[in-house]
């Protein structure tokens, strides 16, 4: 991205206001577009199950939901953990409890070891033509067992 300034700077003799000089700069800057790595949207339909959350649970799932990849998939290795009770400040045994619960309300859903898929009715990573697709795919399973990886 290249941008264009222009000053101008006139000098005025105070008696009269007349200008007896004027000095226009003009700069051109190069500046790097700074583009964010990735990006997560809070669908406002889902935004209200958000409201029945504890503050535990919508920090910790609001942690996981900007770690999902494009699948809506979110790997939470043990190293991944440790850093979100870091980013918490919370224990992981805390951590563990919560997960739990919102595993249970239905948030998050377990794939496989440490694998989980974050419930696309409520956040979604990636282009906004995949959006239906997604929660479709989200809502025809109940034990998350034929989501797409």
């Amino acid at each position: 991205m290249t941008r264009l300034f222009e000053s101008r700077k006139d000098t005025i003799v105070s008696e009269d206001g007349e200008v007896i000089s004027t000095t226009t700069t003009t700069s051109i800057q190069s500046i790097k577009a700074i583009r964010p790595k990735s990006f997560v949207n809070l669908l406002i339909d889902g935004a209200p199950l958000l409201f029945s959350l504890s503050g535990a649970e919508l920090k910790l799932f609001l942690a996981v939901a900007v770690e999902i990849d494009y699948e809506g998939n979110v790997d939470l290795s043990t190293s991944k953990r440790r850093d979100i009770c870091g980013r918490l400040g919370i224990k992981p045994k805390s951590f563990g409890n919560t997960l739990s619960k919102l595993k249970k309300e239905d948030y998050l859903r377990e794939l496989d070891g440490s694998r989980l898929v974050v419930n696309s009715t409520v956040v979604h990573k990636g282009p906004l033509k995949d959006i239906a697709k997604r929660i479709r795919e989200y809502e025809e399973t109940s034990d998350g067992s034929a989501i797409a990886c």
